[in-house]
């Protein structure tokens, strides 16, 4: 930091004496109270070296300072000097009357290096003495119950740093995510609901109250959680885009993109919100804003892989195959483990005609994801396209292995079979398939027609159906 920055952050005079000390190599006094106030403004800026040379500084003229000593530790924890901290905080201990900062600092460090317990234990111990905000130790120690997995002691720390200040914004989201991992959604309407009634100007609470209600498919009380919790704080952006994404759950498309343009007043647009728009405008089979909107996104992000895979699915729809391609590659290129980018990588492929490429494109998917039951099916269709139903037979035994009782895979192994003339094969699978959905036969006749020319695949089917 130089002098000029100090004074374009309006920083004090002791901060500009500080720097000018260092810049002119010199050595100035400065009382206790001010090396505390230069410490706190470098660390709060970031300014490391800088600090740590006050820290020595306020050190060697004002060496009993335990104001500097307990900054000297925080310096060591944001700079992942841990054990050091920690071993200086045990130093200050043996020095100095119990303090609560001592013990909240050497908890936050033994928490980074795992030690929950001990961490639980310095906790409470601030928590007993006072002089710290207790609703934050009370959220610090349900992180530390969370880490443990003891999520309903760590709910009542929760409850009761809301007790202690129900303004504290952390504990009410951290309530949330306590009350999701319990599966408790119905306990967590009844707090809320409390709440709420003592609290009713809690935009976090009604949102939260909201998300629950989305939880339990209960949109129309979700939506209206979401409106209240707008109508309280105007810029709440993330109560606009679940308001929003509700509306698209429900297919009132219109809606939720005036929803999440809305929130465009208060934001700059993200490139999950341009993405979202794009799905309702496609949605919709307003195809070209659709495009605009997904384009939208990439040039917002040129890494989201979803964007890239949204513009394709449109062009796939449109008949623009060979434009589609590109984009859903670099879907692929962007996320190499997301199964369905490769999945509709092969789909255009195929209709492209560049069967081998597709039939690699379909291996990689299901390589990816084995319990993919379409992919397995698109998979062998290609193979049997090609008039090479033998593998196409062999994909489909493949993917038997992975989804053992998908009648949807075994219908179309008994077609696969019968075209191959292994009519007996084809009895064996077919038994097997109406055991699992005796209806389901109707697919194998729409997929082999002349399936129904068999009198030995008729005559199991009337005799199932008569069972």
């Amino acid at each position: 930091m130089t002098s000029e920055g100090a004074e374009n952050n309006g920083a004090n005079p002791s901060i500009g004496r500080f720097i000018e000390m260092i810049n002119q190599d010199q050595v100035y006094f400065f009382d206790e109270f001010e090396f505390v106030e230069i410490i706190s403004h470098l660390m709060t800026n970031g300014d490391f070296i800088m600090a740590s040379k006050a820290i020595e500084l306020g050190k060697s003229q004002h060496p009993s300072s335990i104001e500097i000593l307990l900054q000297n530790a925080e310096f060591y924890i944001v700079t992942s000097r841990l054990e050091e901290g920690l071993a200086l905080l045990n130093d200050l201990e043996g020095l100095e009357t119990i303090n609560a900062d001592i013990l909240v600092m050497k908890a936050s460090i033994q928490s980074q290096l795992g030690n929950s317990k001990e961490a639980i234990n310095n906790l409470s111990k601030a928590l007993d003495m006072g002089g710290h905000a207790k609703d934050e130790l009370c959220i610090n120690l349900a992180f530390e119950y969370q880490g443990l997995g003891n999520y309903d002691k760590a709910l009542g720390y929760i409850k009761e740093a809301l007790k202690l200040n129900p303004n504290n914004q952390d504990a009410i989201y951290e309530l949330a995510y306590c009350y999701d991992h319990l599966e408790q959604l119905e306990e967590s309407l009844v707090f809320y609901e409390e709440f709420i009634d003592n609290n009713p100007y809690s935009y976090s609470a009604w949102y939260n109250k909201g998300y629950v209600y989305t939880r339990l498919a209960l949109h129309e009380k979700a939506l209206e959680s979401y409106d209240f919790a707008t109508i309280i704080k105007e810029d709440f952006v993330s109560a606009y885009i679940n308001k929003a994404n509700t509306l698209q759950h429900l297919g009132r498309y219109e809606e939720a993109i005036e929803t999440y343009q809305s929130t465009f007043d208060h934001e700059d647009p993200k490139a999950t919100t341009y993405y979202y728009i794009g799905e309702c405008f496609e949605d919709l089979e307003e195809y070209e804003d659709a495009l605009k909107y997904y384009k939208k996104s990439i040039a917002k992000d040129e890494g989201f892989a979803d964007a890239y895979a949204g513009v394709a699915s449109v062009l796939e729809v449109l008949g623009r195959y060979k434009e589609a391609i590109p984009y859903v590659n670099q879907a692929t290129i962007i996320d190499e483990s997301n199964e369905t980018y490769f999945h509709l990588l092969a789909d255009l492929q195929k209709k492209c005609g560049e069967y081998d490429n597709a039939l690699l494109s379909y291996n990689k998917s299901v390589s990816i994801n084995p319990a993919y039951e379409e992919c397995w099916l698109d998979y062998a269709d290609t193979y049997f396209e090609s008039y090479q139903t033998d593998s196409a037979i062999e994909v489909l035994n493949e993917a038997l292995k992975y989804i053992e009782n998908s009648a949807d895979i075994l219908y179309r192994l008994t077609a696969y079979l019968i075209d191959s003339g292994k009519i007996t094969d084809a009895s064996d699978v077919l038994y097997n398939a109406l055991d699992i959905d005796n209806d389901g036969y109707s697919k194998l006749f729409e997929y082999l027609p002349l399936s129904k020319n068999s009198p030995v695949i008729m005559d199991i089917i009337q005799n199932h159906k008569s069972k």
